[in-house]
């Protein structure tokens, strides 16, 4: 795909506003906004996207609009660039990315990541996103080896799922091809409460990968396959090559890994 093609991307920027464990532990209205070495993770993320001149549309769904509203930054940022678009979030993460999806165009690849990819930068983006758009499969995701993720930061934990290869941890970074790759997103609503169960979304795709998984007689290319039959689409998977990739910020420690990331990436807080 060329960069003149246009793409759309798709930011969860959701949380569960004061209750957020993060959010409670920085003292802010919405994990999203959360400084982490001195700046929100949301605008990491943007600052990630606007890198590339390929994205024509860039869909938020975040916390509501008044909340939102409280980081001048965002707002002035909202207001200059038109291929920004918000809109609150669902009840569900699954809701959220369906929702935000009909907001791009079906006929165009769409990038989907979280608010809270605050290790996310220009270069990592593009070790994902480059090899993503060379493959050909309905849906691509990011993954990362477990055993990567665990030699670089020991003190990470991951949810993981263990194939005949390796074990694997999600990126929480997507490539949706086309219109055919909207079905995941519904899909997702049925499994979305079963997530941190892998042996129960296993059982979601059926008998073979549920035995795949307890025996890890699985490769990643035989599970993803399972996977899009049931979905009635093709999934193709990126096996990125920094484990960094995998360090979402979910939690208080996960906060404190990603910003001790960033100093040494960085330097002091901005």
């Amino acid at each position: 795909m060329s960069l003149a093609e246009g793409m759309g991307a798709v930011i969860l920027a959701g949380d569960r506003g004061a209750d957020d464990p993060v959010a409670r532990a920085r003292g802010t209205r919405c994990k999203a906004l959360t400084p982490i070495n001195g700046r929100p993770m949301l605008m990491r993320v943007l600052d990630a996207l606007d890198d590339r001149g390929d994205f024509d549309r860039i869909v938020i769904c975040g916390p509501r609009h008044e909340i939102a509203s409280t980081d001048h930054d965002l707002q002035k940022r909202l207001g200059a660039d038109p291929r920004l678009h918000w809109i609150d979030q669902g009840p569900s993460p699954a809701s959220s990315a369906a929702a935000a999806l009909d907001e791009i165009s079906a006929e165009e690849p769409c990038f989907l990541t979280t608010a809270d990819h605050a290790l996310l930068d220009p270069d990592l983006l593009a070790s994902f996103l480059d090899r993503a758009l060379e493959r050909r499969e309905d849906v691509v995701v990011g993954l990362a080896r477990l055993a990567d993720v665990h030699a670089a930061y020991p003190q990470s934990r991951r949810t993981s799922f263990k194939l005949r290869d390796a074990a694997y941890c999600g990126c929480n970074l997507f490539l949706l091809r086309n219109a055919r790759a909207r079905r995941a997103a519904a899909f997702w609503r049925r499994v979305e409460d079963l997530r941190k169960k892998p042996w129960r979304v296993a059982g979601v795709f059926g008998p073979r990968a549920l035995l795949g998984l307890i025996t890890h007689s699985l490769s990643l290319p035989r599970a993803l396959e399972l996977m899009g039959r049931k979905m009635g689409l093709s999934i193709g998977a990126v096996v990125v090559d920094h484990p960094e990739l995998a360090v979402d910020v979910d939690s208080a420690d996960d906060f404190l890994l990603a910003e001790q990331i960033l100093v040494r990436r960085e330097g002091g807080a901005r």
